[in-house]
């Protein structure tokens, strides 16, 4: 079988995340899963970063710090690139969960996180972008 040069990148994921710990975790999971990661905390850095970036996916809280919450993030870097948004959140309601994929977003994982779930979210909806 003969790989591309495609099929070795290394797949860059922006995570958006406010809680110190939970970034820590996420950076280290992503990373052990081959993943390069850069992390932000607000949506207004989600939004700037994407700009100028182009991560390959984002993985997304909803309620962050800052003016911007994740849904409204997600919403604006729609209209910057078609980046897959995967949302995660101790949200549960289907409101919430409607308003995300209404922003754009591709998955939806309630924390607490799996870390086998969240790379199969990663791995299913990089390969579509």
């Amino acid at each position: 079988m003969i790989f591309t040069k495609k099929e070795y990148e290394v797949k860059s994921v922006l995570v958006v995340e406010d809680e110190a710990v939970m970034c820590i975790w996420l950076n280290m999971m992503l990373q052990r899963h081959g993943f390069r990661v850069t992390d932000v905390s607000t949506g207004e850095d989600a939004v700037a970063a994407v700009r100028e970036q182009h991560p390959d996916a984002v993985l997304m809280d909803i309620r962050l710090s800052g003016e911007m919450d994740g849904i409204e993030a997600a919403g604006e870097i729609q209209n910057i690139q078609k980046t897959p948004v995967i949302f995660m959140t101790g949200y549960s309601d289907r409101i919430t969960q409607k308003k995300a994929q209404e922003s754009g977003g591709v998955a939806y994982i309630v924390k607490p996180l799996q870390i086998d779930e969240l790379i199969k979210a990663l791995n299913e909806n990089i390969h579509r972008a």
